[in-house]
Order: structure tokens, then C-alpha cells, then sequence
């Protein structure tokens, strides 16, 4: 996955400063939508580093399972550390 990195961080390690991340949406979330034909984006603020926001949005409510994103696109239980992402597990082809 292409990112450009902030230069204050680490590897592994977050400046703990605000990153912003895109996410682009597909999976049938234009269903229902009036503008079917257009790119839908998800843009998120985080101070993590972008990678383990992006883990953390495969990351269960035990804070210790990680699944694929085929399990949490299928998944719709409220099972996971961030709830308010469902709709960005279930819909996410690329950040």
C-alpha cells in the first residue's frame, strides 16, 4: 500500500502528531446512493501512524485479534475496537 510517511516518525514508532489518511470505498456502498458513478473516499485524522490506524480497523474488541479484510468486510457484529468504522471495513478496497 502506497503512503508517504511523515518524516517525524520512527518505524514503528508514531510522531504522535495528526496524519491524515484517504480510503477509498467500493464494495457496494454507492447502493442506495444518488451519485452511483463517483468515487467514494473516507479521509480520517489519526495520530497513530497511518499503518496501525489501518490495523486497527481489522482489530477486534480484545485489542488482540487482527483479521483479513475479506473477515471484517463479511462481519457486521459490533465485535470490534472502533465500531464507528464498520461501514470503512466493510466498503475498503485501498488506502
Amino acid at each position: 500500500m502506497p503512503t508517504d510517511h511523515c518524516p517525524e516518525c520512527e518505524p514503528g514508532v508514531s510522531c504522535g502528531g495528526g496524519h491524515v489518511y484517504v480510503i477509498e470505498l467500493g464494495h457496494g456502498v454507492e447502493e442506495g446512493h444518488r451519485y452511483k458513478k463517483r468515487l467514494h473516499l473516507y479521509v480520517g485524522e489519526t495520530q497513530n501512524s497511518v499503518e496501525r490506524r489501518m490495523q486497527s480497523n481489522l482489530t477486534r474488541a480484545d485489542k488482540k485479534t487482527i483479521v483479513s479484510e475479506e473477515e471484517a468486510r463479511l462481519d457486521d457484529s459490533d465485535d470490534w475496537h472502533f465500531v464507528s468504522v464498520k461501514r470503512v471495513r466493510k466498503h475498503y478496497v485501498r488506502h
